[in-house]
This record gives C-alpha cells, sequence and structure tokens, in this order.
C-alpha cells in the first residue's frame, strides 16, 4: 500500500457558519428579486399569471432560502467514544489493506465535507473514499475527528476494498 498527500486547488479560508448564513441570505435574496422581477416582464401571461406568479415564486425562495438546514442536529455527540469507534469497524472480508495505490489526505474535520464534495463523494460523513477506475483509491480523514485516524483508515480503506456504503456487517 503506497501513501501520499495530494493537494486540493483552490482550497478556502474558513468562514465561520454565521457567515455563510449572512452570504446564503444576501444571494438568496439577491435571486428572489431578480426572478420577480423577471417574471413580471413576459408580454405572454395573462393577467391572473402576471399578479399570481411573483408572490408565489417570492414564497417559494423566500421560504427554501431563509430557513437554514441544521446538519449538525443529526450528529450523537453524546454518543460513547468507544461505541462510535466500534460502529466504524469493518467487517473482516473487507479489513485488510488495499492491494493498490493509495493517496491518502489527513486535514482538519472542519475541511473533510468541502474535500469530499470535490472527490464527488458523501460531503456529510466524517470521512470518504473515491476508488478511481484506474485501481486509486482517495480517503480523506479528519485529524480531529471523534476517532483516531487509524479507525478511520480502516474504514475508508475497506470501502476501498468493496465494503458498500450502506455498510453491510453480514459477514
Amino acid at each position: 500500500m503506497i501513501h501520499e498527500g495530494f493537494d486540493v486547488a483552490h482550497q478556502h479560508t474558513r468562514r465561520s457558519p454565521a457567515l455563510i448564513a449572512a452570504q446564503n441570505f444576501h444571494f438568496c435574496r439577491s435571486l428572489t428579486l431578480f426572478l420577480l422581477w423577471a417574471s413580471t416582464r413576459r408580454n405572454v401571461m395573462n393577467w391572473k399569471r402576471s399578479v399570481a406568479a411573483p408572490f408565489l415564486l417570492g414564497f417559494l425562495l423566500l421560504t427554501s432560502c431563509v430557513i437554514p438546514i441544521p446538519i449538525g442536529l443529526f450528529i450523537d455527540t453524546k454518543e460513547d467514544p468507544a461505541h462510535y469507534a466500534a460502529r466504524l469497524e469493518p467487517p473482516a472480508r473487507y479489513d485488510h489493506p488495499y492491494n493498490a495505490h493509495v493517496v491518502e489526505r489527513v486535514v482538519p474535520a472542519a475541511e473533510v465535507p468541502s474535500l469530499c464534495m470535490k472527490m464527488v463523494a458523501d460531503p456529510f460523513g466524517a470521512a470518504c473514499s473515491l476508488l478511481e477506475s484506474n485501481g486509486t483509491c482517495y480517503i480523506v480523514l479528519p485529524s480531529d475527528g471523534r476517532a483516531p485516524v487509524a479507525t478511520f483508515r480502516r474504514h475508508e480503506i475497506a470501502h476501498c476494498n468493496g465494503w458498500p456504503a450502506n455498510h453491510p456487517h453480514d459477514g
């Protein structure tokens, strides 16, 4: 197994959740105003559509943009660390070294979602892996996650070895 670091182009500086929420709100408000303006500029609409469409469109966009999605609420932070680490353990048939090229990146947990999204992997997991068609397996691991890096590594290498994403433990 060969390990090497990899760099993802265009890494961004960290933004606070409050800044992200404010930027998203301003973007959604601008988009809503533009769409409202554009929806009133069509000559083919009848009177009822030209009156109702902007209000319906505005209501739809405002409710979808203003309500934040609390992703952190779905994570059980009260779970015992030993139990959490045990849940990450792969089945024995997948728990062996990967016999091809592995490219590993260990980063702070806050950076894992953006790197996983760039790899087109699950951005909601604590770590992620991507198996390329040439056999190279890319893994992103948190340096400060809820389990040791080695535990996340075993879990992601098991995915490289064919363990499905739905994590079956039936042998």
